[in-house]
């Protein structure tokens, strides 16, 4: 038979149509791919399913969807349950957006063929990743791994170490830190683990997100892996909207154990502690395998005096967790509430180890590690028993520097890390403190939920507020009246103020002290400056000391009092160091510091300080107290940096190093004033020589009403130092403490206390303080501001000398967090009974062009009943933005009302005068006897009806600063003051009734009031 060509087929085909070949040439191309696509389908019939398989799998890689489907239709009905079939088809399904058809096919896999399911599942897992079902991709991924044996064939163990990664990963992009950290320890065991999750498994408390595979995120559908976005928030210092975020997420999934533990967890770093007693009680049933539950209980235990019970939990939380260091802080303060010493030291060590440890991983997570920093990390990691990880770092290590020296050091941590290695690899950290609680049963979770149900934790009195009525207050009222009253000052940094280019040491402002130097019950005010080099004695412009004239006018007193210092100014104290009644000035400098002893004809005598030893720092603040309890005075120097390049360095926009901890930080000094009228050094500070930071404001009061006077000192950068004062028949970390011809010395212990960091635990670069009873539970509190994406803390004291960073309950958080805070002060601007506190803002260097601003506003925050809501006053100076720095306190004209003093870096000083409507007020100034004559430490406690009012003598006064020494009250509508109670330094307890309001007391210790002023 004769063949045809396929063009003759055409002819004929067009012939049968009725039409010449000549008349369509389309018509006769598209007959002619017809045909040759039916010889393709007769051709593909005719070969193996395997073969058309692999067609099929050709035309998937050139994401020709449709011919590798049409190829995998007719092998689905005839192979409907061959799982490369159903793999590649769902494949093809799934990149055309199919997911649910997709999923479908899978779903038919049998497990049964192994190694196709576990790719099957793999598969199914990347596009509903890339859909962002989370928690589906993990569940096929959990599902493949179980079915991989411990003794399976070479290429199923790399494909379980393949899983493990992936597993790891997708349970970090949904914020199952905890869970995620069970597959990164089998990595780190068996040597397969990268940098990045070396990262993901230092602190599993902190956010984690693998940028390689989609994040996730807050759409229109709420899904549980939006807890990673909420640890972002909170990661970001975002705290509210991580809060808002966590409390929908509870709400919508009651039942996720991760969710509710990390809403829980925030409500505690919130102070929202109403709300997280509430909730503890609907915890999910699973709760307890979460490490935040007891930790999260077990504070809140602490916070109730019920240490044993707190401490058990913490081992709890600890021993799921290993890398909390907060736990390990937390546990080291209840174990030392229970006199479990040598426990509370050993607790606290590895607070320490993990701290350091995270502090190198952030400094790696920036740029390359060292060599150094890596084998110190390895070295931490190996003492906190943490051994793969140790060794993993070190591998890395070695790949970054291959064929680089060992350091005998790091072959001291291999050696180390050889000795100690089980068979497990791994020791549980909190084994080492189970064993010495082992004698307390473990908590009951049910019990414990109860335990800890709402209480009635209000110390308010029952009373209605005009807050309360809803009726508003009259506004806070602090008039700009600088020009009328003849106080004309600007502070010189010395830098160019045409250029964007600064030095560190330009940046931080004059200080202020405000001192009746003529005891002529008006104050007067002391101004430092600058203008010249640091360390040049003679090279600035001269301090100027402004004398009040009747509460009228100020007058520049010129040379003739002898206080025109002219190195470059930093802080000044008013202090009566000689305690002959007339304060003296002291001056902190970049240089010699300065003693002016007041003569008491108003002129000043300048005096040496420690025989010249104080001369060689740059201190910011000097604060003053009777520290040692002999009646007089010592000197807290509180330096900053210990480094000359900082003060050649520029910052400028572009490149900005104006952060402390590029350079050397630098030892705080203290300094004793003897009987004869000379200061000495005092190693009364156990430690201070071996603590160097940055330090800027500070405060000297008897914080705990234990005997002794305490230091807070804020530093910069760094964890802020806490000096609580003990006497010398007690211990320290289990060590007793020398006896010496004074009462007292003073042991660091800030993170124990809880004022050592922010909100999250991360270290702030802290500046102003102000001191008060900020929630009226009779206790001192702190308010500390902070650098940019920093809130202000709120360290509220409760019962047993704890501090609780209320900063997010009081409503400071989110207003402060945008902001670089300085000068601060607490107030009762309005006299409503609650105190109120004003913030100077304003930012180091020009970052407009990040969008950050660089001059700022002034903030005030109005007090009442536990809470602040900002208020801008009426007055322009609210409204201007400027380079805010230093703030003291004082009532200027007597009118029983305070008004603040405030500094700049570009414009003029500026007096603010309270003209507020304000209710009733009364203010004391003590004068002490056998107490330090400025009577630092003593405690005033006021009662009117069912009210009580506490009040402290502090020294230092925030920053740079010194407040008019005076304690005031606002008593809102009391016209009377039934009881006055003062505890003087000495311990002495003085009590004084009926004293009528808007008075000035003067009290002498021993001798009651003397002095009685009505307010002019």
């Amino acid at each position: 038979m004769k063949s045809h060509t396929p063009i003759a087929i055409l002819a004929l085909t067009l012939a049968c149509l009725g039409c010449q070949p000549g008349d369509s040439e389309t018509t006769a191309r598209e007959l002619l791919r017809r045909q040759q696509r039916q010889n393709s389908r007769e051709a593909t019939v005719s070969r193996s399913p395997e073969s058309k398989l692999a067609e099929a799998n050709i035309f998937f890689q050139q994401r020709n969807y449709v011919e590798a489907s049409r190829i995998l239709r007719p092998l689905l009905i005839e192979e409907p349950d061959a799982a490369d079939v159903l793999t590649l088809a769902a494949n093809c399904l799934a990149a055309e957006g199919d997911i649910e058809a997709a999923e479908e096919l899978i779903d038919r896999i049998s497990p049964e063929a192994t190694p196709e399911f576990i790719l099957a599942m793999e598969a199914s897992a990347g596009w509903l990743t890339t859909d962002r079902q989370y928690e589906k991709a993990e569940q096929r991924l959990t599902t493949a791994l179980s079915l991989i044996k411990d003794d399976s064939t070479e290429t199923m163990a790399e494909r379980r170490t393949r899983l493990q990664h992936r597993i790891a990963a997708l349970l970090n992009n949904q914020g199952k830190r905890q869970e995620a950290a069970n597959y990164l320890r089998r990595l780190a065991e068996s040597g397969d683990i990268t940098e990045k999750e070396l990262f993901a498994l230092n602190t599993l408390s902190d956010a984690f997100i693998d940028t390689t595979m989609p994040k996730p995120d807050v759409g229109n559908e709420l899904t549980p892996a939006a807890l990673a976005v909420a640890r972002l928030y909170r990661a970001d210092r975002k705290l509210d909207e991580a809060l808002r975020l966590a409390r929908r997420l509870n709400a919508a999934f009651p039942d996720s154990v991760p969710i509710a533990a990390f809403y829980c967890r925030l409500l505690l770093e919130m102070n929202e502690d109403d709300t997280l007693r509430s909730i503890l009680t609907k915890s999910p049933r699973n709760a307890t395998d979460h490490p935040s539950f007891w930790f999260v209980t077990g504070t809140l235990l602490q916070r109730d005096e019920r240490h044993q019970r707190a401490a058990r939990c913490l081992v709890e939380a600890i021993s799921l967790d290993p890398t909390d260091r907060m736990a390990f802080l937390a546990l080291s303060r209840s174990l030392e509430k229970l006199s479990l010493l040598d426990e509370a030291e050993l607790a606290h060590e590895r607070y320490q180890w993990l701290s350091e440890a995270a502090h190198i991983v952030d400094r790696i997570g920036i740029r390359p590690g060292t060599q150094e920093e890596i084998v110190r990390l390895a070295e931490l990691l190996q003492k906190l028993e943490r051994l793969p990880e140790a060794s993993a770092w070190l591998k890395i290590d070695a790949t970054l520097r291959p064929g680089a020296v060992n350091s005998s050091r790091r072959l001291n941590v291999e050696q180390a890390i050889s000795s100690t290695r089980d068979a497990d690899g791994w020791r549980n950290a909190s084994g080492l403190l189970r064993g010495d609680l082992g004698k307390w049963s473990p908590p009951d979770p049910h019990e414990l939920t109860s335990s800890l149900a709402l209480k009635d934790t209000s110390d308010w009195p029952d009373h209605t507020t005009e807050t309360q009525l809803g009726q508003s207050k009259p506004p806070i009222v602090l008039d700009n009246i600088t020009d009328q009253v003849g106080l004309s000052f600007q502070y010189n940094n010395g830098a160019d103020p045409n250029s964007t280019s600064h030095a560190l040491h330009q940046l931080t402002g004059g200080g202020i002290a405000a001192i009746d130097y003529d005891l002529d019950g008006f104050p007067d005010l002391y101004l430092v400056q600058g203008g010249g080099d640091a360390f040049d004695t003679n090279g600035s412009q001269a301090n100027v000391l402004f004398r009040n004239l009747d509460g009228t006018r100020w007058q520049n007193t010129g040379p003739r009092t002898g206080l025109g210092d002219l190195g470059y100014g930093q802080g000044a104290t008013a202090v009566d160091i000689n305690q002959d009644g007339f304060t003296d000035i002291l001056v902190a400098n970049i240089g010699p510091n300065v003693y002016y002893q007041n003569n008491g004809d108003g002129t000043f005598t300048s005096r040496q300080l420690g025989n010249g030893q104080i001369s060689d720092r740059w201190t910011s603040s000097i604060i003053c107290g009777d520290l040692s309890g002999d009646g007089l005075p010592e000197l807290i120097e509180i330096n900053y940096v210990d480094d000359d390049s900082a003060l050649t360095t520029q910052c400028t926009p572009q490149h900005d190093i104006c952060n402390p901890s590029a350079f050397r930080p630098a030892l705080d000094r203290a300094w004793q004033t003897n009987p004869d009228g000379t200061i000495e050094q005092w190693n009364g500070c156990l430690g201070m020589q071996d603590r160097p930071n940055y330090g800027f404001g500070g405060i000297i009061t008897n914080f705990d009403g234990l005997a002794g006077n305490d230091i807070f000192i804020a530093n910069d950068t760094e964890a802020n130092h806490f000096w609580r004062s003990v006497p010398p028949d007690h211990t320290v970390a289990g060590k007793e403490l020398q006896s010496n011809e004074h009462n007292y010395r003073l042991n660091e212990c800030a993170a124990i206390l809880g004022c050592a960091f922010g909100v999250l635990g991360q270290r702030n670069g802290c500046m102003g303080v102000a001191a008060g009873d900020f929630d009226r539970n009779g206790l001192l509190d702190l308010h500390v501001t902070n650098f940019w994406n920093q809130s202000a803390d709120l360290y509220l004291q409760q019962p047993g000398s704890q501090f609780i960073n209320g900063a997010g309950s009081a409503g400071i958080y989110e207003p402060s967090r945008l902001t670089v805070g300085w000068g601060t002060q607490a107030a009762d601007f309005d006299r409503d009974g609650h105190l109120d506190i004003a913030v100077l803002n304003g930012n180091l260097v020009d970052h407009r062009w990040k969008g950050r601003p660089y001059q700022m506003l002034p903030q005030l925050f109005r007090g009442g009943f536990g809470k602040f809501n900002i208020e801008t006053p009426r007055d322009p100076y609210w409204s201007t933005p400027a380079l805010g720095r230093i703030m003291a306190t004082l009532d200027w004209n007597r009118d029983g009302k305070l008004d603040l003093v405030v500094n700049h870096l570009d414009r003029p000083v500026t007096l603010l005068e309270n003209r507020t409507t304000v209710g009733n007020g009364v203010q004391f100034c003590l004068v002490g006897v056998h107490s330090e004559r400025d009577a630092i430490g003593a405690t005033l406690k006021i009662r009117c009806a069912d009210e009580t009012w506490h009040g402290w003598v502090t020294g230092g006064d925030g920053m740079l600063c010194t407040n008019q020494k005076m304690v005031e009250f606002g008593i809102a509508e009391h016209a009377s003051i039934d009881s006055l109670e003062i505890t003087w330094p000495t311990g002495d307890v003085q009590r004084i009734d009926g004293l009528p309001a808007n008075r000035c007391f003067t009290v002498v210790e021993g001798l009651g009031v003397v002095l009685e002023s009505s307010y002019d």
